[in-house]
């Protein structure tokens, strides 16, 4: 675990695909210049009438004018990204750029109003984004070309709610093709269930198998997070969810996350599911859920029988904690979870 000191500044430089994207924007709008002006008079007319136009040749001249061009036109650009950067910090979102007339802008932390990210069509293939941070003013800021977005967009969050002092939780990347799950082994980040409540092997509904989802969600809400796989046996055999739709009212993907949130909030807490996103997807033709739970801030609990059970991950299994182990581990996390 990860700890970020109060004084912690973090910098951010834009993704390198700036770079090329200026590139291409100069490069068009040089040549459209040239070919404007070249329309208007003759470069080699012009060249010739110089009193070294008969000494140097005008195609040499005219490619190195080019090769020079584009160097220099290259360098510029590339000093351009290289002086722009952003930072956070406990105190404020800087924002630097520029190469000849520097451009600085500071926003104090506690002007902060809302903070989110968005993502590009090919941002999203590429993952990198922009950062929009919202003031109490009115004004909006934007981080732009940020690799990752969502990671400094919950870092601002932290900062914005006073924890930037606390510790930095790992990220749980948002996984949509069960693919890149399947192939791995059951990990303390990783689980697969058959199904969520329907028993396959009476071939009717079991109460008792929410309680062992719910028991992973928690474990993972209280340890690195981590994703849980359902509709997809611990052999890794694709079984799907069509057993668990037809056990609902609601027969499809919605009715599923509808009694999944139910089931959330009466076990663990309405306050934490913001940590948990269900993400349907498909995998050898059947439905399959992914589960992507994030590290929670605070300690969390599974009510059964009005009964509090703690719960934590070791290795690839779900492990209850008594209540001693319970306040040693919170104790020894107390920066995580003050």
């Amino acid at each position: 675990m990860k700890y970020m000191a109060k004084n912690t500044v973090i910098t951010i430089k834009q993704h390198p695909v700036v770079i090329i994207r200026n590139l291409l924007i100069m490069q068009l709008m040089a040549y459209a210049v040239f070919v404007a002006i070249g329309a208007l008079a003759d470069y080699g007319a012009i060249y010739h009438g110089l009193s070294f136009g008969k000494i140097i040749s005008y195609q040499f001249v005219y490619f190195f004018a080019i090769a020079l061009g584009e160097a220099l036109l290259t360098l510029l650009i590339f000093l351009s990204w290289s002086f722009a950067y952003y930072q956070l910090s406990s105190r404020e979102v800087f924002i630097a750029g520029g190469i000849v007339r520097r451009r600085k802008t500071a926003v104090p932390t506690g002007d902060i109003d809302v903070v989110s990210h968005e993502y590009t069509a090919l941002g999203k293939f590429l993952k990198y984004g922009t950062v929009r941070v919202a003031t109490r003013t009115g004004k909006t800021f934007r981080l732009k070309f940020v690799a990752t977005p969502e990671r400094y967009v919950n870092i601002l969050k932290r900062m914005k709610a006073g924890e930037f002092g606390k510790a930095a939780l790992p990220e749980v990347p948002l996984v949509t093709d069960p693919s890149d799950l399947l192939h791995k082994e059951e990990n303390d980040r990783l689980e697969f269930k058959t199904t969520m409540r329907f028993d396959v092997h009476t071939g009717q509904v079991n109460k008792q198998l929410e309680k062992v989802v719910m028991k992973t969600v928690a474990a993972f809400l209280n340890s690195n997070g981590g994703h849980l796989v359902l509709g997809v046996d611990d052999r890794r055999n694709v079984v799907g969810l069509h057993h668990d739709y037809a056990s609902l009212t609601r027969q499809d993907q919605d009715g599923f996350e509808n009694h999944f949130t139910h089931a959330f909030n009466s076990m663990i807490g309405a306050q934490f599911r913001g940590f948990v996103k269900l993400q349907f997807a498909q995998a050898g033709g059947k439905d399959v859920c992914i589960v992507h739970v994030q590290p929670a801030t605070r300690p969390v609990y599974v009510r059964f029988d009005k009964a509090e059970e703690f719960y934590v991950r070791t290795g690839n299994s779900t492990t209850p904690l008594s209540l001693s182990e319970a306040a040693s581990y919170l104790a020894l996390n107390r920066r995580r979870f003050s």
